[in-house]
């Protein structure tokens, strides 16, 4: 388990017995989580397995990617996550949140993450992914961004209603075999 650091422990690393709770589940501190896990909040706290690489983490959504830094906000090394397997579309495999994609800022790679979620629907205003319900995101640009449903493109998945279609990005957004879009 990484531990904060103190001058005892400079690489905030310290060991502890594993709990019960396993990766992708609601947790309250890391002594819930399971061994090689750790509780991390993403806007919701879940245990969240380590990794030295994405064939540890559960495809096409979980990658080998989620960093932890430290109190002086210096990145923790050799201390990766896996982000947790989910659809955007159906709302499903988050036990707590709602699951929305990301993409990692230096390889641009694509993943899910569960995350909190708020109750921003269809065309609400938002900030982030976290002002919206589970199935949707947070797109556009500031200060005009809005919730908008997840659905997929190629092959057809999700219902769009209230005369929107499932529109897809610029660049596509293919994750696995599935080409996301939003409803618009």
């Amino acid at each position: 388990m990484i531990g904060p650091t103190s001058a005892a422990n400079p690489g905030g690393r310290a060991c502890s017995v594993g709990g019960t709770t396993p990766p992708g589940e609601p947790c309250g501190s890391n002594a819930d989580c399971q061994a090689g896990s750790m509780c991390v909040n993403t806007g919701v706290d879940l245990c969240m397995e380590f990794c030295a690489d994405d064939g540890a983490c559960n495809a096409p959504g979980g990658q080998c990617l989620i960093t932890l830094v430290d109190s002086a906000q210096q990145t923790v090394p050799d201390a990766v996550l896996c982000s947790l397997n989910c659809d955007p579309i159906t709302n499903t495999g988050c036990s707590a949140g709602g699951c929305a994609l990301g993409q990692e800022e230096v390889s641009m790679d694509l993943f899910t993450l569960c995350q909190g979620a708020g109750a921003g629907t269809q065309g609400a205003a938002c900030v982030d992914n976290g002002d919206c319900a589970g199935g949707f995101g947070c797109f556009g640009a500031a200060p005009d961004q809005q919730c908008l449903k997840y659905c997929g493109v190629n092959p057809s998945k999700g219902v769009c209603s209230g005369g929107t279609f499932c529109t897809g990005f610029t660049t596509p957004v293919i994750l696995g075999a599935q080409e996301y879009g939003v409803c618009q």
